[in-house]
């Protein structure tokens, strides 16, 4: 597999990651209810020299630019979502261990295995205020 069949790239926070969110409820209220997000999330994003039915899509971990409530105002942090991913072949069957190859992988299924809460850095506070990014809430209704 290349190495130079990855990068970054953005995706749609309803779209994309609820469902991933999805599989683990707790998980998913906890971020639903306790952030405020101010970017869409990205991941690392699938070359075709890398795995080529899937070129163009992303995968986990994902980062989300955030805050949260303090009793002094937001505090900024990236959120880091970290994903398991299970890699699927043409007719449906699981790649795993020894069979892994994901050359020949057609579809990915990821779910939600853990979140990480990162300082946001510093020097990146002043490149937040200065692009003026508007706070998205998200509802815990988009779960159901």
């Amino acid at each position: 597999m290349s190495a130079h069949g990855f990068c970054d790239g953005s995706i749609d926070f309803e779209q994309d990651l609820i469902p991933i969110l999805k599989t683990n409820p707790v998980f998913a209220t906890y971020i639903l209810t306790n952030f405020t997000f101010y970017s869409d999330p990205w991941g690392t994003r699938i070359g075709r020299e890398a795995i080529p039915a899937l070129g163009g899509a992303r995968i986990g971990p994902y980062r989300i630019l955030a805050s949260y409530k303090t009793k002094n105002g937001e505090k900024p942090i990236n959120i880091i979502i970290n994903t398991h991913i299970r890699w699927f072949n043409k007719d449906g069957s699981e790649q795993k261990g020894e069979t892994l190859d994901l050359d020949t992988a057609t579809k990915r299924i990821e779910s939600l295995d853990s979140i990480t809460i990162e300082q946001f850095p510093v020097e990146m506070l002043k490149s937040l205020h200065d692009h003026k990014l508007k706070p998205r809430v998200y509802s815990i209704k988009l779960l159901n």
